[in-house]
């Protein structure tokens, strides 16, 4: 009852023009589909798909080649919603790879490993990546044209380079090769041993990229001390809050202005350098809440136009736990026993984000 009640109540906020599937990993769920294989397979372009939290993984790769909305149910519910979330899993898959075919595909609230974008006008947001292993050299390569990365949680974790200083290899936690790419609201942490071929972001020199409102953290240097690297070719880059072991290695082509760091980064076009991070954030709270900016913080008022750097800063601001644009409900509660004399009472909690 609980998983068809949710469900029904994101149904109602789609449009009717397309079918709407239900996606359990669970057998004896009555869903449409089991896997994301079998939903792409069964779904047609323009489709929605809804990917039920069953605490199981999605298969181990999906190839998306068809335009789709693929719609999760958020992460760190338990951190956020603590007595009021009755599934506190998210909806999980492996890697995904966008290919000719799904532009224009939304992948929202979803947590994987690792995605590739090798079409147009792909939009993640509101997304968990999280990678401990070494199997991917890049957690999330944009290769098409137009995406947006926005809202999204990405964590890279106990990384360790295996192929020392080969300036050829790209390692990185998002890289960019395409033009016209915005990467805004979205936390990027990078932790484990690192040389100067580790980044937390690339934008290659063939790229265009709007990159605004992020939180980069490094963690950690093993060679010489180095720690996560920033390289930034074509790209304006701003409202944008770093810290950590991080090194700007390359500013090429690029508009740096309004950014707040603990590093020296200069103080040029409204940069602030050198922050003493306990001052910034509140420091405090769940995995996502504790990067909202401290009342008195220095990046409050003073990324462009006035506007808050970091995450929950700008028009369109980071969202907890990634709940989808959605009513979601959060809270459920029902009788153990019913009788024709009390009915069923039931008591039901939803909530809504941008």
């Amino acid at each position: 009852m609980k998983n068809t009640i949710f469900f029904l109540f994101l149904a109602l906020s789609i449009s009717a023009n397309a079918t709407k599937w239900r996606v359990n990993s669970n057998t004896a769920v009555g869903a449409h589909f089991h896997t994301l294989k079998e939903a792409i397979a069964g779904a047609a372009a323009d489709d929605t798909l809804y990917m039920e939290a069953s605490g199981a993984v999605y298969g181990t790769a999906d190839t998306i080649n068809k335009k789709l909305i693929i719609i999760g149910t958020g992460y760190f519910k338990g951190e956020n919603y603590p007595t009021n979330t009755f599934n506190v899993h998210a909806s999980q898959l492996n890697k995904v790879v966008f290919e000719p075919g799904s532009e224009g595909t939304i992948l929202m609230s979803m947590q994987l490993y690792s995605a590739v974008i090798n079409a147009d006008n792909i939009t993640i947001t509101k997304c968990y990546f999280y990678d401990n292993t070494d199997d991917d050299l890049t957690m999330l390569i944009v290769n098409g044209n137009n995406a947006i990365i926005t809202k999204n949680y990405l964590e890279m974790v106990n990384q360790y380079d295996t192929y020392g200083y080969d300036f050829n290899i790209v390692m990185s936690v998002i890289s960019i090769y395409k033009s016209n790419a915005i990467i805004s609201n979205n936390y990027l942490y990078k932790n484990g041993y690192a040389d100067y071929t580790w980044n937390l972001l690339y934008t290659d020199l063939s790229s265009s990229s709007t990159v605004t409102n992020n939180v980069f953290y490094g963690v950690n240097g093993y060679y010489d001390g180095r720690g996560s690297m920033l390289k930034l070719n074509n790209c304006y880059f701003a409202n944008n809050i770093t810290f950590g072991t991080i090194y700007f290695r390359t500013i090429n082509n690029s508009t740096f202005i309004n950014n707040l760091s603990s590093n020296a980064i200069g103080t040029a076009n409204g940069n602030i350098q050198n922050a003493t991070i306990s001052s910034v954030f509140v420091s405090s709270g769940t995995s996502d809440s504790k990067y909202k900016l401290a009342d008195a913080s220095p990046a409050k008022g003073t990324g462009v136009n006035g506007i808050d750097m970091g995450i929950f800063g700008g028009i369109d601001p980071y969202v907890l736990s990634g709940m989808p644009t959605l009513p979601t409900v959060y809270h459920f509660e029902a009788p153990g026993q019913v009788s024709n004399q009390t009915g069923l009472k039931l008591t039901i909690k939803a909530k809504t984000s941008n």
